[in-house]
């Protein structure tokens, strides 16, 4: 059963895994109704006993293409720019600090709050397809990543990568984002389905040995 709330994330189970796909057309912005819909279900997965896992993903050819601009040009009061930036950032540490692993499926775009997003993951994985691109581009624009990102790449991937990401706005491919320690694997979008299975299997087998492990 999928649930949807507000048209932007849908929201289903596969055995012990949660998936929470955003669906915000045509490139996955993240919106105030994506924003919700995250926190909603962040929450209902956490809440739920039977869930081990939790998979965040986006529809179409994007994972999350950075904030919604649209949104951001409405903002013109100080304060309203704080408290979405504090209610984001309160969303992202839910997501970080979950009883179980969250894992990132990035296939399509993946920029600045996208990004930021993906990192408050405990993993990610992406395709190689040419679509499939991580960035910081807010930079251009003047911004630095506002949503702890700034904090968790350098824990991720060392002080001197993350700059040249962060400070440059440089896009990269999931091939170079593996080679940085941005993503934990990366293969071919036909092998998707198997590869990230997988790989939650394996992430979820790690979890209870190291649970037995203190048994």
């Amino acid at each position: 059963m999928t649930e949807q709330l507000k048209g932007k994330v849908n929201y289903s189970t596969q055995g012990n895994i949660a998936i929470l796909e955003v669906d915000n057309p045509p490139v996955n912005p993240l919106s105030s109704g994506v924003r919700a819909g995250l926190s909603e279900y962040i929450l209902k997965a956490n809440s739920d006993d039977s869930i081990e896992g939790i998979i965040l993903t986006g529809a179409g050819r994007s994972f999350i293409a950075g904030a919604d601009i649209n949104e951001i040009k409405t903002m013109s009061d100080e304060h309203d720019i704080y408290n979405v930036v504090i209610s984001v950032d309160a969303i992202f540490n839910e997501l970080e600090q979950l009883a179980f692993p969250s894992i990132a499926i990035i296939d399509g775009a993946c920029m600045g709050g996208g990004l930021e997003l993906a990192l408050a993951c405990t993993y990610r994985i992406a395709t190689n397809e040419s679509k499939t691109k991580l960035a910081f581009p807010e930079v251009k624009l003047g911004i630095f990543p506002g949503f702890g990102g700034t904090q968790r790449l350098p824990k991720l991937i060392g002080l001197v990568k993350s700059l040249e990401l962060i400070l440059t706005g440089k896009t990269v491919d999931a091939k170079k984002a593996f080679r940085l320690g941005l993503v934990d694997k990366y293969f071919s979008q036909g092998h998707l389905d198997f590869e990230s299975n997988s790989f939650i299997s394996d992430v979820l087998k790690n979890r209870v040995r190291k649970r037995n492990n203190k048994n």
